[in-house]
Formats: structure tokens, sequence, C-alpha cells
């Protein structure tokens, strides 16, 4: 049998900052505001050689976006398993468990930054929202040389404009402008990836604010809650109400929303840790094992215990 990790290390930006010259080489970056990190050429992410080992499982708490120049990896990422090569964009998202299996990169373009920054920037995925289950699951694809060259120069701009003189009167606004540009064309690509139909842009609704934020909730609380009811009081509306705007925007309920993330970390603890069944059930907050059992099983047609002896094997 495989040999489980003991404990899953973390990624936050505020580590991610005292580490950087560490675990990124050559240590050239352009950082905004304490809030994002952007390296447009010639990056190496590190991986045993670092105070972040990053060949153990890591749970990453920052958006990453690593476009590969050079090099042949292997990455694990919410359990898929990622190859990278030259040209292949690999994205990283808030809470996502990754881990180095073999290979490395010896050329990267990289953006990182933190969850709340990319936040603030309200970028528009109401085109998405119907294929957002599908996209949080995607964490690779293959680029061509265009596509390749569009995202250097959007993060060389970005690096230019970071670098730049923070008096002029409209610094920040540029500096945001180049990450929406960026952020905007990896949706671009993403979208193609999923083969979503481009549809005409319509006005944006409340009940795609409400599906969004229900989506943000989602993420900061399944781990202690997953009632919709609960959801639905934090957006005072009624629980039918947010079930029904829920469907409708993005195609899945707002039980298989919460219930996903739950059975996905549930996946990351007995994959990634040496947890017992029981020390799980309570990190996600159920009333017992028993009744953590029972829930996975529904979900996944196999036991807590099950499930890992068969990965594991």
């Amino acid at each position: 049998m495989k040999e489980r990790k003991t404990d899953i290390n973390h990624l936050d930006f505020s580590n991610l900052m005292e580490l950087r010259d560490n675990l990124i080489q050559p240590p050239v970056s352009y950082v905004y505001d304490n809030s994002c990190i952007v390296i447009p050429d010639n990056a190496r992410l590190g991986v045993a050689s670092t105070p972040l080992n990053l060949s153990n499982p890591t749970r990453v708490n920052i958006f990453l976006f690593a476009l590969c120049l050079d090099g042949d990896c292997v990455i694990e990422c919410d359990l898929q398993h990622c190859h990278i090569t030259s040209g292949t964009l690999f994205l990283c998202k808030p809470g996502s468990v990754l881990r180095v299996e073999s290979g490395q990169t010896s050329s990267l373009s990289v953006l990182m930054g933190d969850e709340s920054f990319f936040q603030s920037l309200s970028v528009n995925i109401q085109k998405l929202l119907p294929h957002y289950e599908a996209l949080q699951k995607l964490s690779h694809i293959q680029l061509t040389p265009a596509e390749c060259d569009r995202l250097k120069s959007l993060l060389r701009f970005l690096a230019t404009a970071i670098s730049g003189d923070r008096r002029q009167l409209y610094y920040h606004d540029l500096v945001r402008s180049y990450v929406m540009s960026f952020s905007y064309e990896v949706i671009s690509l993403l979208s193609r990836g999923l083969e979503v139909q481009p549809v005409q842009s319509v006005p944006f609704s409340h009940t795609q604010v409400y599906a969004n934020r229900f989506i943000e909730l989602v993420r900061q609380n399944f781990r202690t809650e997953r009632k919709v009811a609960a959801y639905a009081r934090m957006l005072n509306i009624t629980p039918k109400y947010l079930g029904s705007l829920v469907a409708l925007q993005t195609g899945s309920t707002a039980t298989q929303w919460i219930s996903g993330l739950v059975i996905a970390e549930a996946k990351n603890l007995l994959l990634n840790t040496a947890m017992s069944i029981q020390q799980i059930s309570l990190e996600l907050h159920f009333p017992n094992q028993s009744f953590f059992g029972k829930y996975f099983k529904a979900h996944m047609g196999v036991s807590p215990g099950e499930f890992r002896y068969q990965c594991m094997r």
C-alpha cells in the first residue's frame, strides 16, 4: 500500500511573500500591493529544495496561473494528475491541494494572487455559471503557440505596469486592468476547453449575484455547514428561492454544490493525510463517524475506509 502523508502543508499569500526568493528561481518577481506577484519569464518552481516542499501535499490558498515554457512534470491537483509540458497552462484555485509528483519545469511565466484581490476585480463570469462545476475541476489545458504568446505578452505588460511610477494618476487602474485582461484571456481559453458556446451578453441580474455569492459562501463554510437553509439565511432569502436560482444559474442544485465540496475535501483528507476516519469526521463537523460514513457512501458508493484502501493499494 502506498505511504500516506502525515499532514497537508499550507501556502497562503503571506508565507508566499516570505518564501518567494527560495520558492521561485531566479528570484526576479514583481509584487503589487502585497496582493499579486508576477514573473513574466523563466521562473522555476522549486520542489524539495525549499522551506515549502511541494513534493508533499500542499493546500494552496491563492490563485496560481503557471504557463510552462519548458520542462516536463506531473502535478497532482485535487487528486487529478496533470501532465505539464511546454505550452501547458496550469491553474490552481484557492483551497486546492497540489503535489509535484515527478519531473520539473525549467521555465515558467507565473501570476499568483491573493484570493481577496482577485475577488475585488469583479471579473464577470456570468456566461460560465452553467459550467462552473466543470470549470472548477479544470486544472490544465494545452495552448497553441499564439495563445502562449498572448499570455506571455499580458504578463510582461503587467510586470512593466507594476514596476512603473506609483505616483502616476492611473497607476492602480492600469495594474488592475492588466490583471483583469489576463483573467479574461484565461477564462476565454478555459471556455474553449469546456466547449462553451458564445452567448449574447445580458445584464447581470440579481439572481446571478446571489448564485455567485452562494458559491463563495459554500467554499468558505462547507466544512462546518451543509444545510441549504443556513446559506439562505446568510443571503436573507428563502431556501426555496435559493435552490431555484442556483439550479437555474449553474445547472446543479444547492445541495449538490455543498456535497461536492464536502466529498472533495473528504477524499483529500483520506488520501493525503494519516488522519483516522474518526478525525476526518470531526474535521468536517459531522456528529459522529457513523454519520460521516453513511454520507460518504451515499455519494461515493463505498465507505471512507474502502475508498482509502482501494486508492492506496
